[in-house]
């Protein structure tokens, strides 16, 4: 019979084993992995603007713009110089059918009176329409009346604010009075990330812009051909709202019309 050689006394085995146990049964040190960065939700959307002059007198001239509309892809659409009959008189309702045709929330916020109807901006979405309100802008007495139609939109990640104005056609200084006033507007609405559309009375270089420029990002400047157009469309300063891409459009063959997406981040 053969015996294997130990080096460690047999009354050691016992200590030893004992040892092995205990290590195994030990947590084991791993290398610290950092948790993984919060991923912040966003969601994008289609926003149109286009100022139609008066010119949806029956249902036959709403269903040229709803199709427009529709082909477009937009979500929100804001909408300049629309009229609905004034109260207490009778007539076509140009903001309703728009909102029945396109199975939209609407708004309409009043500028001034003309002809037996109320002419002004509108607003609607696919999303539900909230906290609306209609804010008069400075004008020099016996001009044409001018305003702001504001909403919050709920955009299913969060609200934003939305407005849809149009401003003086014939004064410089009067544009830059009214965007002073929208200035104004959006340091008080701080509450809501917002997109001002609608009709500026000037191109990308005038001095509105600027003075929108200085609170606002121009969804005019993505595009050469946008920055041309009357029309505007600017969203507030904010890291939680963009403007991505923008398309200067046509409607009826000579309104111009900016169709612009819109990032939102929650």
């Amino acid at each position: 019979m053969f015996r294997i050689a130990s080096k460690f006394p047999v009354a050691l085995f016992p200590c030893v084993i004992l040892a092995v146990a205990i290590d195994s049964c030990a947590p084991s040190k791993e290398v610290g992995v950092p948790p993984p960065a919060k991923k912040e939700l966003t969601t994008t959307f289609k926003i149109l603007s286009l100022n139609v002059r008066h010119t949806l007198k029956e249902k036959s001239d709403v269903r040229k713009l709803t199709k427009f509309i529709k082909t477009s892809g937009a979500e929100i659409v804001t909408v300049q110089q629309i009229e609905r009959p004034a109260e207490g008189k009778t007539g076509f309702d140009a903001v309703k059918e728009l909102a029945k045709q396109t199975e939209m929330y609407d708004f309409f916020g009043k500028a001034r009176f003309l002809e037996g109807f109320d002419s002004g901006n509108a607003l609607l979405s696919i999303y539900p329409v909230r906290q609306t309100s209609v804010r008069s802008l400075p004008v020099e007495q016996g001009k044409v009346r001018r305003s702001l139609a504001f909403g919050v939109v709920d955009v299913g990640l969060r609200e934003i604010g939305v407005a849809s104005t149009e401003l003086d056609d014939q004064s410089a200084s009067e544009r830059l009075a009214q965007a002073e006033e929208i200035y104004s507007i959006a340091q008080s609405l701080s509450d809501v990330p917002l997109v001002v559309c609608g009709e500026f009375g000037e191109s990308f270089s005038g001095k509105a812009s600027a003075k929108m420029a200085e609170r606002f990002n121009s969804a005019n400047s993505l595009q050469e051909a946008a920055k041309t157009t009357q029309q505007h469309v600017y969203s507030i300063k904010n890291p939680k709202i963009e403007p991505l891409s923008v398309e200067k459009l046509k409607f009826s063959g000579s309104f111009d019309a900016l169709l612009v997406t819109v990032r939102v981040t929650q």
